[in-house]
C-alpha cells in the first residue's frame, strides 16, 4: 500500500468534505477478504456463518469466500459492470450500481464484497419492503443489475419475492440484468413472468450470475481513492434523500 501523503488538512473544517489519506488508493473489499494479520488456516477458519430460524444454514471458510468473491467479480465485469457502475440487491436487514432485493444470507454478502472489489456502487433494500417503497429507494439511483431473492423464510412461512421483483423490474428503466437466486429452494424458480420490457438484451434472468471455472483467478481488485464512494443510503422519508458512503 502507498503511504498518505497527508491523513487530512486539520486546518480545514467538516464541510466541505476534506480529502483524508491523499495519494493512498483503497479498496474496502480488499480490507475485509484480506485482513492484517492474515488470517491462519483460511481453508477452514469460518468467515461467515448463514444462519436463519430454521438454525444454521451454511459456513463460509475465508478460502471459498475469496474465491466466489472473484468468481461474481469476474462474472460482473463479463455482464458489462465496471468501475461507478450501480449494482443492487434487495437485501434483508453515479458510477455502475448494483441493487438487492435479497435476504441476509451468505450470497447477499459475497454479492457486496464482488461489487465494491469493481468499485462499482451497491445499494440494497429489505424484502419485505412493497414495491412502492423499493422503487422509491432503487430508480433513482438508476441501477445497472439487480439481485433477488425468489423467496424469503420467516415465521414459519414462505413468503414469495418473485410478484414484487416482476413489478420493480418493470418500474427501473435503466436495469440491463435481474439475477434471481433460489434463496428458498422449495420455493418456486419460475421467472418467466418478469418481463423483458426492453429491447433484448436488455433485462437478461439467471438463475446464478457465475463462473464455471472450478478455479477462479485472483480476483482484480480495483484501487480507488479513499472518497471513492461505495453504497447510497437512502432515509425512511417519501422523499428518500440520499447520501453516498464512502470507502
Amino acid at each position: 500500500m502507498t503511504p498518505a501523503e497527508q491523513v487530512v488538512d486539520e486546518s480545514l473544517g467538516m464541510f466541505p468534505r476534506p480529502t483524508w489519506f491523499k495519494g493512498t488508493p483503497l479498496n474496502f473489499a480488499e480490507n475485509l477478504l484480506f485482513p492484517s494479520p492474515e488470517i491462519e488456516n483460511p481453508d477452514t477458519t469460518i468467515a461467515i456463518i448463514e444462519a436463519s430460524e430454521a438454525g444454521v444454514q451454511h459456513r463460509v471458510s475465508w478460502t471459498e469466500l475469496r474465491n466466489r468473491v472473484s468468481q461474481f467479480a469476474a462474472a460482473l465485469r463479463a455482464a458489462g459492470v465496471s468501475k461507478g457502475d450501480r449494482v443492487g440487491g434487495k437485501v434483508r436487514a453515479h458510477a455502475s450500481l448494483t441493487l438487492g432485493v435479497l435476504a441476509n444470507t451468505a450470497h447477499s454478502v459475497i454479492g457486496f464484497l464482488a461489487v465494491s472489489s469493481i468499485g462499482a456502487l451497491w445499494s440494497c433494500t429489505s424484502p419485505d419492503f412493497g414495491t412502492t417503497s423499493i422503487l422509491d429507494r432503487l430508480s433513482q439511483i438508476e441501477p445497472k443489475v439487480l439481485l433477488a431473492d425468489n423467496a424469503v423464510f420467516y415465521n414459519g412461512k414462505e413468503h414469495d419475492a418473485l410478484a414484487k421483483i416482476v413489478v420493480v423490474a418493470e418500474g427501473i428503466k435503466s436495469l440491463q440484468k435481474v439475477v434471481v437466486f433460489p434463496n428458498v429452494k422449495t420455493h418456486t424458480m419460475d421467472i418467466s413472468a418478469i418481463p423483458n420490457a426492453y429491447s433484448p438484451p436488455k433485462i437478461m434472468l439467471t438463475l446464478v450470475l457465475h463462473l464455471k471455472s472450478s478455479s477462479p483467478s485472483p480476483n482484480r481488485i480495483s484501487s480507488l481513492p479513499p472518497s471513492n464512494s461505495i453504497t447510497p443510503s437512502s432515509s425512511s422519508t417519501p422523499q428518500e434523500q440520499l447520501a453516498y458512503q464512502n470507502l
